[in-house]
């Protein structure tokens, strides 16, 4: 599960996410204190400030994202 944003909203999606069972959540902003609370309900997170959203994707799910949609 693909998330952007990691605000009240992201995090209640990243928690539902872990509830109905999600293999791998991913959750991507830019605020280091919403990106720790995410990580800390289960979520692997991404700095959009730091990283590139794509490339970041594409090597932690290769051959996944042939065309991604970001």
């Amino acid at each position: 599960v693909f998330g952007r944003g990691a605000g009240p909203v992201g995090l209640l999606c990243v928690m539902w996410a872990k509830y109905r069972g999600a293999k791998r959540i991913f959750s991507i902003d830019c605020v280091e204190e919403r990106l720790a609370k995410a990580q800390s309900q289960g979520a692997e997170t991404i700095d959009f400030s730091k990283d590139n959203v794509v490339e970041t994707m594409q090597k932690l799910l290769p051959g996944h994202l042939s065309s991604p949609s970001l």
